[in-house]
């Protein structure tokens, strides 16, 4: 694509210029839109991009200064006003939706374009920072209309389009470092390996073969688990009706780690024992995992296990993942099939992100608006039908929109439990409360309008008569409940009790509730008047900063009188000193609050010790390792976020819960940490450590679109979680010497790649009806004039061609050093015709 904008001076290029009548059809609108990313380094001194849009009027419609507007979602960035090269003005409306609209004087006739350059905070570096949802609302003839559309956007190719600013030291992923990075160990192809790794692995070559003679007999109290191991052998191929041979599943008390299971495996009879009947389940799944690849995509008349035994059990009660259904939705079935992959890699917690600024994703029948408003995004000005677009959503985008009834949200927990699995709801407050402060404000017009004032104050959100200036990390000003209004908290309440009315339903008591609680903006509630007078009127706060803490007292004090248990993200465990900075709080410690810990960088690498020191039982959520939705590299291609840096499935394998110092490797700028960089921080005591309660991966959805999107972020990074939250502490882990503890690891990953390329991979595109998992680029140079690949784990092809174009599975195969000419384009396909990104080989 030829360079959009020549030079920052350039504003406005009239192609060519033609008059037109008015439009009398929407035929007659049609502006494209391009998007082009100039340059990161547009200030010195500190990170700021340069970008143009560019219009191109390729209708028979006029645009001038009153017919039309231009709306669009882009990662939250600060427009700089007076940067803007054109007549039009740029504005953010909150959060990350845009509005562009003309000045006096604008026009752009047809067949017209128009370069518009401008100017804003910090840097863009990935095609998902860019602008989307783009559309139109014009005039047509009197009548509002919309034009929706894809923006083309200009490729990131020049040093400061990549860049985040002159501090940025991640490298660019290139052909050539992939080359140099890589390495797997030759791991036997034919090795039996489980993920997570066992406790306790004594296999043999013989074999057990299981075929329609075979039949299963277990304890009463294991049904669910029967039935389940039935399911999965009738899946392929194998009724298990038979009775010449037995699959036995029994409990047994002496086994007495929960969760944990002795499975022995014979040629006539398998016998799984279980410490519960979680236990048992989770030897039935490492008898799935036991099994050939192939019997994963075909009907089969008889499966080989290898004969031997095995004695697991966890390293942590919490083996979580978290996933975000508010910003972006995600349907039941979407659902239903992450349960079943967690189950498989032997996690037991899912806490479901129900609620956020963007969306409203559960029916509360007492408050009909909640979802009927917060759950639907559209254009809109009031916001008294729906919520207004974000992360791309335009004018009906199909994933934000969406809700789960009570049904819905029934079926999900009933299959959860079906898989050990536990259904943690949040519903974040009091910041990220948008969707449900909109929704509430809806109530209140319409009741208020109706003459029931009581009734519109019963559950109102707000201070109507706040003037508090605030804004939030994702660019609201308007997000924050009133936590000085009682209305709040029968609100809260009431949520509450619907959500245990539906675990009740489901035969699956709620026993913990996630309550958010992070993020609120400095500034929230200090010009409302209703919290100035709450303040004066109550002896035990003393200022603003005291109602953060205020509310969780009153959420928990609400939660352990119903006896559930109440989690939050950090913050609910920390409250302001003197000077502003959050300091571990200890008034929650031992009262049933268990914070979720993501912070490990910007000095505060101990956050979490700090906090399990202090007494809080915590799940560790690291972002340097466990934030699933930072993008796997820098690569602009390559979806997702990259604010803490970049996580790969290496990443989530190799953090060290104990001691995450030894795992806390670049800052967010690409910096390695030294081991100095951590002295005079807080070490976990051993006294400490069972506060750890588990570790947790969380995929927040700002870029995720869809379930193939959700597949393509989780996987394999959620292999390297289960893996750290199920198996034993690793030998690597708990050497002190820098040196030799990263030549272990390097050694360690070298064989948990094989095994994710031997096994691993090639079955998740089967599995529960196969995985969108993300295939890592191959890596090359051409020395010698001859082309080198390499793969960063075994079980890929290596597919190039010579003329620059993208390669397919029909194009040439590398099969060891080849003579190459030209521009040598490389990719990696899977057995299945999956691909990779692309590299040029340089």
């Amino acid at each position: 694509m030829k360079r959009l904008v020549l030079n920052s001076l350039i504003a406005v290029f009239i192609v060519s210029a033609f008059s037109c009548q008015s439009p009398q059809s929407t035929e007659d609108f049609d502006v494209a839109v391009s998007w082009e990313l100039i340059t990161n380094f547009a200030d010195q001194e500190k990170p700021v991009f340069q970008a143009a849009f560019t219009l191109d009027n390729r209708g028979g419609y006029t645009l001038t200064d009153g017919n039309w507007k231009m709306y669009f979602s882009m990662a939250p960035r600060k427009v700089i006003e007076e940067s803007i090269q054109a007549r039009v003005n740029i504005r953010c409306l909150g959060g990350d939706f845009y509005e562009m609209s003309p000045k006096e004087g604008f026009s752009l006739r047809p067949d017209e374009s128009l370069a518009i350059t401008y100017k804003g905070e910090t840097f863009v570096i990935k095609e998902a920072d860019t602008p989307m949802g783009v559309y139109f609302v014009y005039d047509d003839g009197g009548q509002q209309a919309f034009s929706s559309l894809i923006p083309e956007i200009a490729p990131f190719t020049q040093q400061e389009q990549l860049n985040r600013h002159h501090a940025d030291q991640e490298p660019i992923p290139t052909a050539a470092s992939a080359y140099r990075d890589y390495n797997w160990s030759e791991y036997p192809k034919d090795k039996i390996t489980i993920v997570p790794t066992p406790a306790n692995q004594q296999l043999t070559t013989e074999k057990a073969t299981i075929d329609e003679q075979w039949g299963i007999t277990y304890d009463e109290a294991l049904d669910r688990e029967a039935d389940y191991l039935q399911t999965m052998f009738t899946e392929f191929g194998i009724p298990l009706s038979g009775k010449k041979n037995q699959i036995v599943l029994k409990l047994d008390k002496n086994l007495t780690t929960p969760e944990s299971y002795r499975l022995e495996i014979m040629a006539d009879k398998v016998l799984l024992t279980g410490s519960d009947p979680a236990g048992v389940f989770y030897g039935i799944q490492s008898i799935r995992s036991l099994l050939p690849v192939d019997v994963f995509s075909k009907k089969n008349t008889q499966l080989v296990l290898p004969r031997g035994m095995i004695q697991d059990a966890p390293r942590y009660g919490y083996r979580g993942m978290h996933i975000d259904v508010g910003r972006n939705f995600q349907s039941k079935e979407t659902i239903f099939k992450m349960l079943d992959l967690m189950a498989f890699y032997k996690l037991n917690k899912l806490l479901l992100y129900l609620t956020e600024d963007e969306g409203w994703r559960i029916e509360i029948k007492q408050l009909p608006e909640l979802a009927q408003v917060g759950g639907r995004r559209g254009h809109t000005i009031d916001e008294e039908e729906h919520l207004r677009p974000a992360y791309g959503s335009g004018i009906d985008g199909p994933y934000g929109a969406g809700y789960y009834t009570q049904d819905e949200y029934i079926e999900i927990l009933k299959y959860a439990q079906a898989r050990h699995i536990e259904i943690i709801p949040e519903v974040n407050f009091p910041g990220h409360s948008r969707a449900a402060i909109k929704a509430m404000n809806v109530r209140y017009n319409r009741l208020k309008a109706a003459g029931d004032e009581k009734g519109a104050l019963e559950y109102l959100l707000i201070d109507p008569n706040d003037v508090s200036v605030y804004e939030s990390a994702q660019g609201y000003t308007d997000n924050v409940v009133c936590v000085c209004r009682e209305s709040v908290y029968k609100f809260y309440e009431t949520v509450i009790d619907e959500f245990i009315a539906m675990h009740e339903r489901a035969g699956v008591p709620l026993q913990w509730f996630h309550t958010g609680g992070d993020e609120v903006a400095k500034g929230a509630w200090t010009g409302s008047p209703i919290c100035k007078e709450f303040i004066q009127n109550s002896p035990e706060l003393e200022s603003v900063d005291d109602l953060q803490p205020y509310f969780l007292k009153r959420a928990n004090d609400m939660l352990t009188e119903k006896g559930i248990v109440t989690g939050g993200w950090e913050e609910v465990a920390l409250k302001a000193d003197a000077e502003g900075n959050l300091q571990p709080n200890p008034y929650f410690a031992g009262k049933q609050v268990v914070p979720y810990v993501w912070q490990n960088i910007w000095g505060n690498e101990d956050l979490g010790y700090k906090l399990a020191n202090g007494g809080y039982p915590l799940v560790l959520c690291n972002v340097t390792n466990l934030y699933f939705d930072l993008a796997y590299n820098k690569d602009p291609r390559e979806p997702g976020l990259y604010w803490a840096g970049f996580i790969n499935t290496r990443s989530a394998w190799e953090f060290v819960p104990d001691d995450m110092f030894k795992s806390t490797k670049k800052d967010d700028m690409g910096n390695l940490y030294e081991p100095q960089d951590f002295e005079g921080m807080e070490m976990l005591k051993d006294d400490s450590k069972a506060n750890i309660l588990g570790i947790e991966g969380q995929l927040w959805s700002e870029t995720v679109k869809g379930p193939g999107m959700l597949e393509y972020y989780c996987f394999p990074k959620m292999i390297g979680l289960s893996e750290r939250a199920w198996a034993a502490n690793p030998e690597w882990a708990q050497i002190e010497n820098h040196e030799m503890r990263n030549s272990k690891t390097e050694a360690a990953w070298a064989q948990f790649a094989a095994q994710l390329g031997n096994r691993e991979l090639p079955r998740l595109n089967y599995i529960f009806g196969g995985v969108n998992y993300r295939l890592p680029p191959p890596g090359g140079i051409i020395s010698n004039g001859k082309l080198q690949a390499s793969m960063s784990m075994p079980g890929f092809d290596i597919r190039y061609t010579v003329d620059g174009t993208e390669p397919q599975i029909t194009s040439l195969k590398y099969e060891g050093p080849v003579a190459v000419q030209g521009k040598v384009m490389i990719k990696a396909f899977d057995s299945k015709g999956n691909s990779s990104l692309s590299y040029m080989v340089e």
